[in-house]
């Protein structure tokens, strides 16, 4: 796959629920996917929910016990050019309540932030600087959303392309927008492309009972229109 910047696929061959860094697929990528808060144990790999056969998801178990962020190299420098960022999610009774709590958070900084967000309360979701600005703003959780119902896998994905930004949930475009700010992940702020948590603080916004697996995050936008096949 040339287009792959990075793919993370713990599996139950390779590794274990104490491990603590997943290293990329992808040949000659040097980003990892790291557990933040080793010494809690709160958060960690997990096989009992498996949307592929012999996979392990990424989990947190207890609050304000952190969750997992990438370690990305300059290959995640993408400016204002296409890219995909997605995974598979899988609602293990998450609580929604009056805290913010993330699926993911990511933040390459600027004025205003080139941030990525699947986050939500008990009052509204959010998605990001620029689906907020532009006034997507639902309510209620992750009702107004397809996919992410309780005891069901999701697959999420934010696409750039030809300086739109989209988010798609089981195949279906949530919304679309013009985008021009410069999305440089590693260069802007290392280290904050956060799962489970929020982008810059450990002990905040974690997602207690999110599980999420093969992560992927492409050079290209992988996906367009207002619907598209669900990867297998």
């Amino acid at each position: 796959d040339p287009n792959a910047v990075s793919i993370f696929r713990p599996n139950t061959t390779d590794h274990s629920s104490s491990t603590t860094s997943v290293s990329s697929l992808v040949s000659g990528d040097s980003a990892t996917l790291e557990e933040v808060n080793t010494s809690h144990g709160g958060n960690n790999l997990d096989s009992t929910y498996q949307k592929f056969s012999g996979s392990m998801s990424i989990k947190n178990t207890t609050a304000n016990d952190g969750g997992w962020k990438i370690v990305p190299t300059t290959s995640y420098n993408f400016g204002t050019n296409d890219f995909t960022i997605e995974a598979w999610a899988y609602n293990n009774s998450v609580t929604v309540d009056g805290s913010h709590r993330y699926v993911m958070d990511w933040n390459a900084g600027g004025s205003p932030n080139a941030r990525l967000s699947i986050g939500i309360n008990n009052g509204e979701c959010w998605f990001g600087v620029t689906a907020y600005d532009n006034g997507f703003r639902p309510t209620s959780g992750f009702g107004s959303l397809n996919g992410f119902g309780n005891g069901t896998w999701t697959h999420w994905a934010f696409v750039k392309e030809s300086g739109n930004l989209a988010l798609f949930c089981d195949g279906h475009r949530q919304f679309t927008y013009s985008d021009t700010k410069s999305y440089n992940f590693q260069s802007g702020l290392s280290g904050v492309l956060a799962f489970g948590q929020r982008h810059g603080s450990d002990s905040n916004g974690n997602m207690v009972n999110m599980h999420q697996q093969e992560i992927r995050v492409s050079n290209n936008a992988r996906y367009s229109g207002a619907t598209y096949t669900i990867p297998t």
